[in-house]
């Protein structure tokens, strides 16, 4: 090839990775980029489609684009939006590529993105887009488009990611899908949340236990769940204060009791409808205690200046526990620094003095009690719940990661009233199940304990 001919070949790669540039950094800048590149497969991005070569499915054009089917037909749904988080204004990028697939049925899928779960930005994006997926300008709505097939909104997500490097704790996701949940079913929406490797990471993170498929209520009965239909402010606020995430009690204790029973294995009553009596556990000979406690003590221990969580006195288990318990197990975090979240590794030696502290004072008026600590190498999360779930009675303080085996599980559950801050709902749960008690123990705060030395906090615990 002559010289010139090379230059010929290197001026035209460059000219189209101009133009390739160009097209995506024009795109990027007004957001539509962004807000097509839904498939985010484990090998990369799916190219957006033009948006300009694809209909919009609002209330005056999806009878059209159902009328003129072509399977597999491509719609954009939703809408970019603003909206206020913590006081500043934040792009919401709600619109999406959907398709309609067999039957008439609007297909939504997000894969591998947080952005329409609760902790990034409230219900915001997700309402928006469930109102445009149902055609609607309410949740819920009296008013519903009566489709060939209700909607679907497929969640993937990368959940060993967010589990191990996401920022928020495993309660946290959790609670978001229920959130999740609540909104889809008010929306009259059928829903799917799983995870990007399926159940490949159950041993060790909790979310692969808690995917779901939860189909569209009917309009024959529209709340198939606990309590009524929420209203607008329960199901897509964005204050953690309004969402009544006790409607979700029953799926709770569905999703709790059938992974404790898997890890652990049927006992007597403790049994699953979904799992054989004679299934095999995947966590064998696991003694289960007549009582969990989940003590909550890294990031409380001098951690943030917050006032609404913190540490309860011991007096309180005083109080609730059968005297003629024979076992207790303590459930808390590892004593190894490089075991613990950053924000844990701080304490974690005043964390030991005080879990051994509690150990001491349960001794004392259960003097023939086998007391122990689980936080070994092979004490994983899952187990952790399994724990906490199967025993007759199940402690938690104030904790979004505690409260889930404790009022999912097969015994008494006690839990610390909650606050605006940390699990809000928690005080209608009596209501609706005697068997999970609230407890309004004094408690020491997250602030409070900052400014206290080791020694007066050891006493303050146990002191009537």
């Amino acid at each position: 090839m002559t010289s010139r001919g090379v230059l010929v070949i290197a001026m035209l790669s460059v000219f189209c990775w101009f133009v390739l540039y160009s097209e995506m950094e024009n795109a990027t800048q007004t957001g539509n980029y962004k807000a097509n590149a839904i498939k985010i497969m484990k090998n990369g991005t799916r190219t957006p489609d033009p948006p300009g070569d694809i209909p919009l499915w609002n209330k005056h054009t999806w009878m059209s684009i159902l009328d003129n089917f072509i399977p597999n037909q491509k719609v954009r749904v939703g809408e970019n939006t603003t909206m206020t988080v913590k006081g500043k204004h934040k792009m919401g990028s709600t619109e999406f590529i959907g398709e309609i697939r067999e039957g008439g049925q609007l297909v939504v899928e997000i894969i591998n993105r947080t952005d329409h779960f609760f902790w990034e930005a409230g219900q915001t994006p997700l309402c928006n887009l469930l109102r445009s997926m149902a055609l609607v300008d309410t949740i819920p709505s009296f008013a519903h488009v009566t489709m060939p097939k209700r909607p679907f909104l497929n969640i993937t997500l990368p959940c060993r990611d967010l589990s191990l490097h996401g920022g928020l704790g495993q309660g946290n996701w959790i609670t978001a899908f229920y959130t999740t949940r609540i909104a889809a079913a008010a929306a009259m929406v059928d829903l799917q949340i799983q995870c990007n490797d399926g159940k490949s990471s159950q041993m060790n993170i909790l979310l692969p236990w808690f995917e779901a498929y939860q189909p569209a209520p009917t309009f024959e009965n529209p709340w198939p769940f606990q309590g009524r239909l929420p209203t607008e402010e329960e199901a897509c606020s964005n204050s953690y204060q309004t969402i009544r995430l006790d409607f979700m009690i029953d799926e709770i204790r569905n999703d709790i009791r059938k992974m404790a029973v898997t890890m652990l294995g049927s006992r007597q009553n403790k049994t699953h409808p979904s799992v054989p009596i004679d299934q095999p556990p995947l966590v064998p000979n696991i003694e289960i205690d007549d009582v969990a406690i989940h003590l909550r003590c890294g990031d409380v221990m001098g951690g943030a200046n917050r006032i609404d969580f913190g540490m309860m006195k011991f007096t309180e288990y005083k109080k609730w526990i059968s005297k003629d318990a024979r076992t207790v197990g303590i459930v808390t975090h590892p004593f190894e620094s490089e075991r613990n979240r950053p924000v844990d590794r701080r304490k974690v030696n005043e964390c030991r003095t005080v879990t051994y502290h509690l150990v001491n004072y349960l001794q004392g008026f259960l003097p023939s009690a086998k007391i122990s600590i689980h936080n070994g190498l092979n004490e994983t999360l899952p187990l952790t719940y399994a724990r906490l779930a199967m025993a007759d009675q199940s402690f938690t303080t104030l904790s979004s990661f505690g409260i889930f085996p404790v009022i999912g599980g097969f015994g008494k559950g006690y839990f610390q009233k909650g606050n605006r801050g940390v699990n809000p709902f928690a005080r209608y749960l009596p209501d609706i199940y005697p068997d999970l008690i609230m407890m309004e123990a004094q408690v020491l705060t997250t602030s409070a304990l900052k400014g206290l030395d080791l020694q007066s906090i050891l006493e303050w615990f146990v002191t009537e």
